[in-house]
C-alpha cells in the first residue's frame, strides 16, 4: 500500500497535516505524519528531524512505497531526510513548501530574501525565533482567514514552538543523485510562485489549488484529491 509521509515545516506543528492524513487514509491509502521536534536536541537540527520521519515508518509495511510530501519549510529538508531513509521512496511532493537549493545550502540561502533573512535575525532571541504568527506578524483576523475552524486555530497556535534560529542557518545536505524519484509541486498561495515556477522548470507535474498557505486545514478533501492527483500525474500508482 502506498503511504504518504505529510512532513511539518519545523516552525509549525504537526496538526497541518493530520486532517489530510485521516482523509487520505479513507482512500485506500496510509498516511503518516511524523513529529520533527527541535526542542532540547543538538545541532544539526536536520539530522533529527531526518531520523524523526525514519522511525515514523517502523510500524510501515516494509514493501510500501513511499511519498515524502513536505509543507513551506520542510522542502528543503526532503534531500537531507533521503539520506537517513533506507526504505524505497516513490515520489516528493512539495506543497506550498520551499524547493531544495543545491548542496549545502541553508533554508536562508534558499528564501532568496536578504531583508527577510535580516529582519528573521533581528527578531532572534537568546538565538532563537519568535513563534510563527509573531514571527510573521500574524494578526489573529489574518489567522483566521488562514484556518477558518475555531479549534483548529487554537490547536495550531498551541503547537508552535520557538524554533533556534540555527535551524535556518544550517547547511543542508543534497545527495547526489537527488531526486532519485519523480517530485511533483502542490501550489496554494502566491508566495510559493516562485518555487513552483522552479518546480514546473524543472518538468515536474504542478497542480494548484487557490487558498491560503495553510490550505490543508482550510480544505482538507480537496488537498487530499490534489496529493492523490499528483501521484497520477508522477506515475506513481495510487487507487483511484
Amino acid at each position: 500500500m502506498l503511504t504518504f509521509v505529510l512532513v511539518h515545516s519545523p516552525l509549525i506543528g504537526p496538526m497541518t497535516w493530520q486532517s489530510v492524513a485521516k482523509r487520505l487514509q479513507g482512500r485506500g491509502t496510509a498516511a503518516i505524519v511524523p513529529l520533527l521536534s527541535s526542542e532540547g536536541v543538538k545541532p544539526p537540527f536536520w539530522v533529527h528531524h531526518a531520523d524523526a520521519i525514519g522511525a515514523s515508518l517502523q510500524a510501515v509495511a516494509i514493501d510500501n512505497p513511499l511519498v515524502l510530501v513536505a509543507h513551506s519549510g520542510a522542502g528543503p529538508l526532503l534531500p537531507a531526510a533521503r539520506t537517513r531513509v533506507t526504505r524505497q521512496i516513490a515520489g516528493y511532493i512539495f506543497a506550498d513548501a520551499g524547493v531544495p537549493g543545491p548542496d549545502a545550502a541553508t533554508r536562508f540561502d534558499i528564501f532568496g530574501s536578504r531583508e527577510v533573512v535580516e529582519q528573521w535575525r533581528a527578531r532572534a532571541e537568546d538565538g532563537s525565533l519568535p513563534v510563527w504568527t509573531e514571527l510573521v506578524g500574524l494578526a489573529n483576523a489574518d489567522l483566521q482567514k488562514l484556518i477558518p475552524d475555531p479549534a483548529l486555530q487554537r490547536q495550531f497556535v498551541k503547537e508552535l514552538p520557538r524554533l533556534p534560529l540555527a535551524v535556518y542557518e544550517e547547511p543542508l545536505p543534497v545527495p547526489s543523485g537527488w531526486p532519485d524519484a519523480p517530485c511533483g509541486y502542490l501550489k496554494f498561495s502566491p508566495a510559493y510562485e516562485p518555487d513552483a515556477a522552479k518546480a514546473r522548470q524543472a518538468g515536474w507535474p504542478c497542480l494548484q489549488l487557490t487558498g491560503g498557505h495553510f490550505h490543508m486545514l482550510a480544505a482538507p478533501d480537496d488537498v487530499a484529491t490534489a496529493l492523490i492527483d499528483l501521484c497520477h500525474a508522477m506515475k506513481v500508482g495510487v487507487p483511484k
